[in-house]
């Protein structure tokens, strides 16, 4: 009685892995649509690039930041999710990059990572930070730290001026290694609605940015599987160039908004990467 019953668990576990995480991205899984067998391995190699782009874009979890550091004696830590809107389906009907690399072929239109953000202020207009979310629907997750410098800082009427630096890797699959790094400049000031007199504890932060992102990745998956689907090493060069390939370059324009009540911040921010997705990010939590 007790050996059927661990044979029915241990048969049962992978379909029910299989069914709770349906977002799991599985680059294994285009070699099959539909039941049917796929073995084009040029139209696998395009929807493999397009999916490595999107999902760089999506997992950078460099914190979209005002221009003004914390102060040396500064301390942020807030919950924040990001969402980016991935198109999942094909105009002519054939199957899309993200039917193609989920398990049940049925792909969510929203990439859903919520998590939280730390960030401290140190001298010299400098701070450091570390993020770590969830991909929702999936078993992985998205860890990074950033490093925000001030360049020009509280010379009113000029507008301040930030540097940021950061890497994100994304963790927990067993089929692809990837991470994205990240470098920017930030304009943006601040202002207390109503003037010095009104409204003090209330800062409004409003800023703009503009980003590289460099995304690298490695399959792995053993070399039939890579040879039938066209995967590609990102960022290692030399070697076989239909195996091996430079880092993939993207340009990423955003824009925000930060309020800041006494030890309460709100931040709300949207950006896009080119050639790969839009997202917009929010944020809630405590600062001094």
């Amino acid at each position: 009685m007790h050996a059927r019953f661990a044979c029915f668990i241990a048969l049962a576990l992978p379909a029910v892995a299989h069914a709770g995480f349906p977002e799991d991205v599985t680059p294994s899984s285009m070699t099959d649509q539909g039941g049917v067998r796929v073995v084009d391995s040029a139209l696998l190699g395009e929807a493999y690039a397009r999916m490595i782009r999107e999902l760089g874009a999506s997992i950078d979890s460099s914190t979209l930041l005002p221009a003004r550091t914390l102060g040396a004696s500064g301390f942020e830590m807030v919950a924040e999710s990001n969402i980016s809107f991935i198109d999942t389906k094909n105009n002519d009907g054939t199957p899309s990059t993200w039917e193609r690399v989920t398990p049940d072929e049925s792909p969510s239109k929203v990439f859903f990572a919520p998590g939280i953000s730390l960030r401290k202020g140190l001298p010299l207009s400098i701070e450091v930070g570390a993020t770590a979310r969830w991909i929702g629907n999936t078993r992985q997750g998205i860890f990074g730290g950033f490093v925000h410098a001030g360049l020009l800082e509280n010379f009113e009427p000029w507008p301040d001026l930030g540097l940021h630096v950061g890497y994100t890797g994304y963790i927990g699959n067993d089929e692809l290694e990837l991470g994205v790094l990240d470098a920017g400049l930030t304009l943006g000031g601040s202002f207390r609605p109503g003037g010095k007199d009104r409204l003090r504890a209330v800062e409004v932060s409003p800023f703009a940015d503009a980003s590289l992102q460099l995304v690298t990745a490695t399959p792995t998956l053993d070399a039939d599987t890579i040879a039938t689907i066209g995967a590609v090493t990102y960022g290692k060069r030399g070697g076989d160039p239909t195996t091996n390939s430079k880092a993939v370059l993207m340009p990423r324009f955003s824009g925000g908004l930060q309020i800041r009540a006494a030890h309460l911040v709100i931040r709300l921010s949207g950006s896009y990467s080119l050639k790969a997705v839009p997202s917009v990010a929010a944020a809630i939590g405590y600062t001094y």
